[in-house]
């Protein structure tokens, strides 16, 4: 069941977008109860209050990147089983690393901070937040990482910049339960592995497959514009340099089976994919 994206919310996230000290607080206490438990990654911890909240992980984030700047990239809300109304987002704060955050040594140039925040909405007001800061990979981005190398591609993954895939208006409750019902059944079958055997106990052929999007709740037709399909979770990749220009362009398939494309910033993680 869909909820209501609460404006105290909204009003928190349009003062992160150009984010500045007086009316990111203000947003926060509106939001968050005096007693809303906040519980966030290593090494921020469960702080209590949106003051707290503000000191502890906020202002010193500011201080090191002070253009910083905060980027939803994908938005839900929804009531669980458990009968509790959340909002979930994910997004990159944004802004030129100039003074050391964390330990971590500043690198002059602009970086991101991945995020992954669910709030936990009574009366229209946050009474709990629990949250992920991707800080190794800042670590990574300063040349700080003293791990091995990640595995898997690492670099800013940047969003639609019309944010047309935030869409708050229209839902339907069937194709929502049958995404977290995919969700959960997916999770369910990666853990078994490695306790009930190798990687084919997973069986990740049955999540391989682009799902066909479901009719437009409003024309009755299958969308076909490029928000449609990102929303359907169809993965972007760089493939071609445009000509004049440093920068990438970025594919998609329709559901049709054509291909679309548009521009993307051609970061440091795309340099190796020139052609």
């Amino acid at each position: 069941m869909s909820i209501a994206v609460p404006d105290a919310f909204q009003r928190l996230r349009a003062a992160s977008a150009d984010f500045a000290e007086v009316p990111v607080r203000a947003a926060l206490e509106a939001l968050f109860t005096d007693d809303a438990a906040i519980k966030v990654c290593h090494p921020f911890g469960t702080v209590t209050g949106p003051d707290v909240l503000y000191e502890t992980l906020h202002a010193p984030l500011l201080a090191s990147w002070p253009d910083l700047e905060r980027r939803d990239m994908i938005m839900m809300a929804g009531t669980t089983a458990q009968g509790e109304d959340w909002i979930g987002a994910c997004g990159h704060h944004v802004g030129t690393f100039q003074k050391p955050w964390l330990d971590i040594p500043p690198t002059g140039h602009v970086t991101a901070l991945r995020y992954h925040e669910f709030y936990r909405i009574e009366d229209g007001r946050a009474v709990e937040m629990q949250a992920i800061y991707d800080v190794p990979d800042v670590m990574m981005q300063a040349g700080a990482w003293p791990g091995a190398p990640s595995l898997g591609r690492s670099g800013f993954v940047l969003s639609p910049m019309s944010g047309d895939g935030l869409d708050h208006a229209r839902r339907d409750a069937a194709a929502s339960a049958a995404s977290l019902a995919l969700v959960m059944d997916m999770l369910a079958s990666m853990v078994r592995h490695p306790a009930e055997g190798g990687p084919e106990v997973m069986q990740l052929e049955r999540y391989r497959r682009l799902p066909q999007l479901a009719p437009d709740p409003v024309s009755g037709r299958h969308a076909r514009s490029r928000s449609a399909s990102r929303r359907a979770g169809i993965g972007l990749f760089c493939r071609r340099k445009l000509r004049g220009g440093d920068r990438l362009a970025q594919h998609a398939p329709d559901i049709d089976g054509r291909r679309l494309a548009w521009p993307c910033t051609n970061g440091p993680a795309h340099r190796s994919q020139k052609s």
